[in-house]
């Protein structure tokens, strides 16, 4: 696995048991076979698109979401760390994200103001300059996104000790910041 253990000195791993929805073999092409998003179903190439601004500024409008709430936007907020169990949830309404292995990063967005801040508190907008100048493109005015900045192998894979020998040699470009979650918009 590699990476730092948590607070309680565990790392932790979610392992979805095989049920009617699991495939069999070898998932090393998992994104050659399936290539549609499982949320909208579409694809990289969609979701990527740029000149669709009008379904981009839609797709950040909170007030369709059922337990959305007007705030202000926090200056701090601690994001949610996973928690360690003993089981997986039961039922079929739960799914699960790939681990990766880099850095967690809060990215606050106040008008064109960009702060990347890492899970601890640290501001690594410095670090991460060139995901800092990618997120004023981002088509809100007031967010807080989660997610987590990671350089990824040719396969796909997180490679850790490449993120690290990148940010030694201060260079920040080809990173990925994967988003997991928005828990402020607008």
């Amino acid at each position: 696995m590699g990476g730092k253990a948590g607070e309680d000195g565990k790392n932790w791993l979610l392992i979805k048991k095989k049920d009617e929805k699991a495939v069999s073999g070898d998932d090393s092409n998992i994104l050659e076979d399936m290539p549609l998003s499982a949320e909208s179903g579409r694809s990289m190439e969609e979701i990527a698109d740029a000149d669709n601004i009008e379904q981009r500024q839609s797709s950040t409008d909170p007030s369709g979401l059922k337990k959305a709430r007007k705030a202000e936007q926090p200056e701090i907020f601690h994001p949610q760390l996973a928690t360690l169990a003993n089981d997986p949830p039961a039922g079929d309404q739960w799914i699960h994200e790939i681990k990766f292995d880099g850095y967690r990063i809060l990215a606050f967005i106040t008008d064109q103001n960009i702060r990347l801040i890492s899970r601890n508190g640290k501001d690594w907008t410095q670090k991460f300059q060139d995901i800092a100048n990618a997120l004023k493109k981002f088509p809100v005015n007031q967010a807080i996104l989660d997610g987590e900045i990671v350089m990824l192998r040719k396969d796909g894979t997180s490679d850790f000790q490449a993120l690290q020998n990148a940010l030694k040699q201060n260079r920040n470009k080809n990173l990925d910041y994967y988003l997991f979650d928005l828990p402020h918009c607008e």
